[in-house]
């Protein structure tokens, strides 16, 4: 006799795609709202920030989604997000585990992961050291003007490399091409 399915969201459906295509939509209105803002709008300025927002939190939890999805196609236990990400050990692991050669994962991505996970620290917690360290990455603690169209569409760059990186680290396309990430796009 076989065991009847019973659907599990958190173990049948990856969601870091979904998330990724939401934050692509919010930074191009975070975009929309940019233009109306240099008209001196100023709901369309808050508006903008709002959607800066919406666009951090997403690709962040893309990024999340997407490293625990690498584990649950190999039916283990998560290695902790971000820590062995940052020192290697996940990756490490995956690789491994997919019979693939051993890779770091280049600075240029962890910086910007990490910068992405400061933001994100800040936005959700607001605490003094995610203040503080955030202020490390922008070297101000005038966060304002940074909160703009332009920085949503880095961030979107960085999930991008993050999942480049990660499926050509580990073998795995279970996000699928980049293009189709970034439907949605002008």
């Amino acid at each position: 006799m076989t065991e009847e399915f019973k659907f599990d969201p958190t173990q049948t459906i990856n969601t870091a795609g979904i998330l990724f295509r939401m934050a692509v939509q919010s930074a191009k209105r975070s975009k929309q709202k940019g233009v109306l803002a240099q008209g001196e709008f100023e709901e369309s300025r808050f508006r903008e920030v709002d959607e800066y927002i919406v666009t951090v939190m997403m690709v962040h939890a893309a990024i999340e989604a997407a490293w625990h999805w690498e584990f649950i196609l190999h039916g283990v236990s998560s290695l902790h997000w971000p820590t062995k990400f940052y020192d290697g050990e996940g990756i490490r692991f995956l690789c491994e585990r997919n019979s693939r050669e051993v890779v770091s994962v280049p600075e240029e991505v962890l910086s910007a992961v990490k910068e992405l996970g400061a933001w994100r620290n800040f936005l959700q917690h607001g605490d003094a050291r995610a203040r503080a360290n955030l202020e490390e990455f922008i070297g101000t603690s005038d966060f304002r003007p940074f909160m703009n169209y332009e920085k949503a569409r880095y961030f979107l760059e960085v999930g991008d490399r993050f999942f480049t990186f990660l499926a050509g680290s580990t073998g795995s396309q279970n996000l699928g091409q980049s293009k189709f990430l970034w439907a949605g796009w002008d």
